[in-house]
């Protein structure tokens, strides 16, 4: 056997142990769904904590924190809401488009309600938010640019309600009157009776913004634009957290118009309101901290060190205990509102960041391409990063030589950036492999 032989082999069994690492990781915990959030949900003895990729939801007894207990599903949850006699637990599950109905006493999926519409397109359901008399649920739909008006009662969807591109979160009023939902340019204001559009206020301008996000160090997507959005708790302003420019933007929803735009740091996520309203707690996905706003004042009063990327925020109905899901050190952080400082940390006990960030882009891209696109394999997107060679591109033979399995690798600048995409040797079926100024 030749050294060149003798090389090949080498690399070939290489490639095979990563490959067979990453197939082991994808069925048993990390996956890349499109639309998955670490999440924290306040219920009346539990908190429900979803963490982003992972197949599985956390519940922590809130009078004795040591107590976490795992629950699988079959999809990477999204985080939901727990009903107002606490029985159930509703979950958005990304990949499954689909809402989870979940037992909280015996944390067991009672039932589970389709999103999907006659098309059977996919809907990638994130946020939503749900009606006052508890009959309603109205969720984002970011691949089906929709408004779902779920029934509770039947379990059904109602209507479907078009929106702009990519719907992301939801927050209602508390008359049940409106919902405030974002896409990834504006905040659309639906009228919950006619199931229309009444106002939209622009916060992002289409043409002028060629890349749709920045990708943060474990390979999330970070939207250009507004994505969280929570409701006050007297329902005179929305506050909506745009991610790119490190703003919170202030709605007043008597004349749907933006009252003020306040800077608060680099990238604001999730965010919770004080009972009182008068305070906005914020999450910084890209730092180890939370800003505190004051909503009167509109401007950042306090900064609280927390765990690494908090991700979500809920506060206690006395508003005296803030709890904060940290994604990037996978736990929770119990935070007193009095002195503003963290009293305890939960360890939730997840893996998470397994994979260089190279990596793990491509993988996120290449599960979200491969529900649009069957043609693509795990096996010609691992292939094509593992061959990265300095050419403009290269054309590879995956499976048998035939021009149907041919594949070609290229370099393109079109979104502002060199990166690297791959096609069909007919040039159809392009996807883009790399989000990275590298």
């Amino acid at each position: 056997m030749g050294v060149m032989d003798k090389i090949r082999r080498r690399k070939t069994k290489l490639f095979l142990v990563i490959l067979s690492l990453i197939f082991s990781l994808h069925g048993s915990g990390e996956a890349w769904a499109k639309h998955t959030a670490s999440r924290i949900i306040y219920g009346p003895t539990q908190l429900y904590v979803t963490l982003k990729g992972l197949r599985q939801f956390y519940v922590i007894d809130r009078n004795d924190p040591t107590q976490v207990r795992k629950v699988p599903v079959n999809s990477p949850p999204c985080g939901g809401f727990i009903t107002q006699n606490g029985q159930d637990f509703y979950v958005a599950l990304g990949e499954a488009d689909a809402i989870a109905v979940v037992d909280t006493q015996s944390n067991a999926i009672r039932a589970t309600i389709s999103l999907k519409d006659e098309k059977a397109g996919y809907m990638d359901p994130g946020g939503m938010a749900v009606s006052p008399d508890g009959k309603t649920i109205y969720v984002a739909n970011e691949s089906g640019n929709s408004l779902a008006v779920v029934d509770i009662g039947s379990r059904t969807v109602r209507k479907r309600i078009p929106l702009g591109v990519g719907p992301q979160d939801v927050a209602m009023t508390p008359d049940g009157k409106s919902v405030y939902v974002t896409d990834f340019y504006s905040i659309r204001v639906v009228d919950t009776a006619t199931g229309t559009v009444k106002a939209q206020l622009k916060l992002k301008d289409p043409s002028s913004d060629a890349a749709r996000t920045v990708i943060m160090p474990d390979g999330e997507e970070v939207l250009r634009g507004p994505r969280d959005i929570v409701m006050a708790p007297d329902g005179k302003s929305v506050y909506a957290a745009i991610e790119d420019t490190g703003e919170i933007a202030i709605l007043d929803t008597g004349t749907n118009r933006i009252r003020a735009m306040v800077k608060v740091g680099s990238y604001p996520g999730g965010m919770a309101v004080s009972p009182d309203g008068r305070f906005l707690y914020v999450a910084h996905r890209d730092a180890r901290e939370v800003s505190v706003l004051d909503t009167v004042q509109a401007k950042v009063v306090r900064k609280i060190a927390v765990g690494k990327d908090p991700w979500d925020i809920t506060v206690s109905p006395d508003g005296r205990t803030i709890y904060v899901v940290n994604q990037g050190s996978s736990d929770v952080s119990i935070i007193d509102s009095g002195s503003y400082k963290v009293v305890s940390t939960v360890m939730l006990g997840a893996v998470t960041g397994i994979f260089p960030r190279g990596l793990h882009c491509m993988l996120y891209r290449w599960r979200k391409g491969k529900r649009r696109n069957r043609k693509i394999t795990l096996v010609s997107a691992v292939f094509a990063i593992l061959s990265f060679a300095p050419f403009a591109f290269t054309v590879l033979a995956l499976n048998k030589p035939s021009d149907q399995d041919h594949k070609i690798v290229f370099e393109s600048r079109r979104t502002g950036n060199w990166e690297i995409y791959l096609m069909n040797a007919d040039g159809t079926d392009q996807v883009r492999l790399t989000h990275t100024t590298a």
